[in-house]
């Protein structure tokens, strides 16, 4: 309802999950999009910092193709090499990111794909679509919060980041 009510190009999603996110990550993103107009979607990825977010279930995580877009969406890393080298070629999906009018009604005729709903990632329904999933890097790797783990996580963060306690000021 709301897509045919509205005039819009591209709706811009943070996940509510996702309390770190940087207002440059979100500017970058409309950015890239106005250089890109033409683009279905498009994902703020990041570095992974330590081996134990390869087995964390709770972040989403990609590898990619050459040109930067997306490969391929997990959970857990399904590569076999070592640790250290899924490092430099797995990355956090950090849970902002912009899908165009035209994909999002795409996506919404269609019925959710069963490894979309085996995976609880719904961005594969895009790539079992053959919707290409362009991604803009940020080396900022903020925890999302889905389990009390995290909140603690945050919590530190926003004591020791001076970056996202004046962030946090501005809001309060």
């Amino acid at each position: 309802e709301f897509s045919n009510s509205v005039d819009w190009t591209h709706l811009l999603v943070v996940q509510g999950d996702e309390i770190l996110i940087l207002p440059d990550q979100i500017k970058n993103t409309i950015d890239f999009l106005t250089l890109n107009p033409q683009t279905d979607f498009v994902n703020v990825i990041s570095p992974l910092t330590s081996p134990n977010e390869l087995e964390e279930f709770s972040i989403v995580k990609c590898t990619l193709k050459q040109n930067g877009s997306v490969l391929d969406l997990f959970r857990k890393s399904p590569l076999t090499c070592t640790q250290m080298n899924q490092l430099k070629v797995v990355h956090k999906i950090t849970g902002l990111f912009a899908i165009s009018s035209r994909a999002i009604q795409l996506y919404s005729q269609q019925n959710a794909t069963h490894l979309e709903t085996l995976e609880s990632i719904e961005q594969l329904r895009m790539l079992e679509l053959d919707l290409e999933i362009k991604t803009l890097f940020t080396r900022h790797n903020y925890p999302s919060v889905n389990t009390t783990k995290d909140v603690e996580m945050v919590e530190q963060i926003l004591q020791t980041d001076r970056v996202q306690q004046e962030i946090l000021r501005e809001i309060l």
